[in-house]
């Protein structure tokens, strides 16, 4: 909660003290239940999580999607997830002594220094907003078959890399993708 505090008070002070509050104003609302005045030019969300998906992205800008015009621009416009199999003995190590199942079967967001990329990451689901049929669904269900190189030798796949690519506005681009992965980029934090 109180990262989205600091957000919420960065993006204020943006505003304050570039002298936008004539026209831009932040409005701090679940977006189910909030009444536009006016539908917007564009929606801006930073709701994509570490795997393009895992934030409710897609469900939430479908539904705030209601608040903009007819040739209004959603950012990001799209983004893609991958996953990559792993190898990762200090992770892997580190999950099962929290003896809780659900901790080593749930997702989380690490920095991946000492781990080994098994084979090349696969494309998993992709949105695109805003969406030209409101009425589509966002159930995906997608099967992969990763092929890991002889060479590799022995491994445990210990896990999955989660990525994502997304375009925010025509030819502007954020890639964590490691194939594609955006210049200096470490993480997406």
């Amino acid at each position: 909660m109180l990262f989205y505090r600091l957000r919420f008070y960065i993006a204020n002070e943006l505003i304050r003290t570039n002298n936008w509050s004539s026209f831009v104003y932040i409005v701090s609302s679940d977006v189910r239940d909030w009444k536009a005045p006016e539908r917007a030019d564009i929606l801006v969300s930073d709701l994509l999580g570490s795997f393009g998906d895992n934030e409710l992205s897609p469900e939430s800008l479908d539904g705030a999607q209601r608040f903009l015009k007819k040739d209004g621009i959603s950012i990001p416009s799209s983004y893609t997830s991958f996953l990559q199999p792993l190898t990762a003995s200090k992770l892997y190590k580190d999950a099962k002594e929290i003896k809780e199942i659900l901790h080593s079967e749930s997702a989380c967001v690490v920095n991946m220094y000492n781990v080994d990329r098994l084979a090349p990451s696969q494309e998993v689901f992709t949105f695109t907003h805003p969406k030209s049929f409101v009425g589509e669904s966002n159930q995906r269900y997608q099967k992969l078959c990763f092929m890991i190189p002889n060479d590799t030798g022995s491994a445990m796949v210990h896990g999955f890399a989660g990525y994502f690519n997304a375009t925010l506005y025509k030819d502007v681009f954020l890639r964590t993708e490691s194939s594609t992965a955006t210049s200096k980029l470490k993480t997406w934090y």
